[in-house]
């Protein structure tokens, strides 16, 4: 769960592209993970009451999408590196 809640971690600048692009992916493989487990432990919950059902979805629905947004931002504008090969014409 700690990629969920990962605000402290900053992108090092001296790091080649490569290497950057790789620890970043990682991220985010990390996170979707953690919110696959997250979602599973979550599955089986039942909440007969349906006004309360509403607003427990919407609730987590705000903090998740939030997360999300926080992440996304903190690392979506690395760099990609250049590709190894380039299809000539």
């Amino acid at each position: 769960m700690a990629h969920l809640l990962d605000v402290e971690t900053k992108r090092p600048k001296s790091m080649d592209l490569k290497k950057q692009y790789r620890q970043i992916k990682s991220k985010y493989k990390a996170f979707n993970a953690d919110l696959e487990q997250l979602c599973a432990q979550q599955r089986p919950f039942c909440i007969p009451d349906a006004e309360l059902k509403a607003a427990v979805r919407k609730d987590i629905k705000e903090a998740l999408v939030q997360l999300y947004l926080d992440f996304v931002n903190r690392y979506h504008a690395a760099p990609a590196p250049a590709p190894a090969h380039t299809i000539s014409s």
